[in-house]
C-alpha cells in the first residue's frame, strides 16, 4: 500500500467512527455541565480544524479560534461564522489576542520536545483569561505505570506516528507520551490545577490502542 493513501484512510476511518466529533462533543458537555459561558475557545494544535469546526457548530454563540505551526486547513465554503484560523510561531499562543476562556489540546503535548514541554504549557497558561470559567482541557495518550506494558505500549504509539505524520504527511513530531503521573506534575509546575482527570479508553480518538487515553480538565492557579 502506498503511503499516500494514508491520509485518505485516516480521513475516512476518523468519519466513519466519529472520534474527531465525539471529542469536540465531550468537551461541549463539560462546558455546559459545569455551567460555564466562555467568549472565546482556542483550539491549540488544531491540525486540520475537525474537533473545532465542530466545536464552533455546536457553540454558535462563542468565537472559537484554531491554531497551529502549520497550515494544515483549508477554509470551507461551509464554516461557522464564528469559527477562525491563524498560523502562528512555537510558543506565541501567550501573546494572541482576544485571550481564550477555554483552551483545548487534544493529542498535542506528545509532539513537543521533552525539553520543551514546561515552556510550552507555560505559554499556554499565558494564553487564557484568569476568570471563572477560564479552563484547560486536555485529552492524552496515558502509559501503563508496569514498566513492561509501557514499553510496548510505547513502540505502538512510535510506529503510528510516524505512519501517519512523518512518513505519510512529512511532518516532524517529537514521542514524547506520558504517564499520568508526569503529567500531572507538569501542570502543576506549569501553574495549573487539576480539577478532575478520567480515562476515557479509546471512544475520543480514531484507531484502536494498547494504552488508555485520559482527559484532563484544569483551571489555572
Amino acid at each position: 500500500m502506498s503511503l499516500s493513501l494514508i491520509p485518505e484512510i485516516k480521513a475516512w476511518v476518523q468519519k466513519k467512527k466519529g472520534g474527531h466529533a465525539k471529542h469536540a462533543e465531550y468537551l461541549v458537555e463539560r462546558i455546559r455541565g459545569d455551567h460555564l459561558q466562555p467568549g472565546v475557545i482556542a483550539d491549540l494544535g488544531c491540525g486540520t480544524m475537525t474537533v473545532t469546526r465542530r466545536i464552533a457548530e455546536l457553540l454558535g454563540d462563542v468565537e472559537v479560534y484554531g491554531y497551529d505551526v502549520k497550515d494544515h486547513a483549508a477554509k470551507r465554503d461551509d464554516d461557522p461564522a464564528n469559527l477562525r484560523y491563524s498560523v502562528i510561531e512555537p510558543f506565541t499562543f501567550g501573546q494572541q489576542e482576544p485571550k481564550a476562556d477555554i483552551v483545548n489540546l487534544g493529542g498535542v503535548i506528545h509532539h513537543v520536545d521533552q525539553k520543551d514541554e514546561l515552556r510550552f504549557l507555560q505559554d499556554v497558561h499565558a494564553g487564557m483569561t484568569d476568570g471563572p470559567d477560564s479552563r484547560l482541557f486536555m485529552h492524552e495518550h496515558t502509559l501503563s505505570a508496569n514498566p513492561w506494558r509501557r514499553r510496548m505500549e510505547t513502540v505502538c504509539l512510535r510506529t503510528v506516528e510516524f505512519l501517519i505524520n512523518e512518513a505519510a504527511e512529512s511532518m516532524l513530531t517529537q514521542y514524547n507520551f506520558y504517564t499520568r503521573e508526569r503529567l500531572l506534575a507538569l501542570l502543576d509546575r506549569a501553574g495549573f490545577e487539576v480539577l478532575d482527570h478520567e480515562d476515557v479508553g479509546t471512544r475520543l480518538v480514531t484507531l484502536p490502542s494498547l494504552n488508555t487515553n485520559t482527559v484532563y480538565w484544569c483551571r489555572k492557579k
